[in-house]
């Protein structure tokens, strides 16, 4: 988080992309394998598993994050045109090899692009 507000850019962010930066940056944390340099990692949650309202998805000790797809799909849209994240469809786990039961977003966090601003 620190380059996001070292950069400035957390300012010019509205909620849908401060709450997609956030959503990302829990997937990646729930991610494995865990990146070595935060906000870099790759990860592919459905948008439903950051409220998980029913308890569909796990681990259970995970934060549960109160935004609607909507806003986290808004969110990332923008994030992308920014180049902070970047996508492409997968229909086989990276990990495991197997086939998802459907097609997903695989995502990938570039927030370690941000650059201090000189202020």
């Amino acid at each position: 988080m620190g380059a996001v507000i070292a950069s400035q850019q957390l300012a010019t962010w509205g909620a849908p992309q401060l709450s997609a930066y956030l959503a990302a940056m829990v997937a990646e944390r729930w991610a494995s394998p865990r990146p070595t340099t935060p906000g870099t990692g790759t990860w592919f949650r459905s948008l439903a598993w950051f409220p998980d309202h029913d308890g569909r998805y796990g681990p259970p000790e995970r934060p549960r994050m109160a935004f609607s797809s909507a806003t986290l799909e808004r969110g990332l849209a923008q994030l992308e045109l920014e180049g902070l994240i970047s996508h492409h469809h997968i229909a086989i786990d990276p990990r495991t090899k197997r086939h998802l039961q459907g097609r997903r977003n695989y995502y990938t966090n570039r927030f370690d692009t941000l650059i201090a601003s000189p202020d």
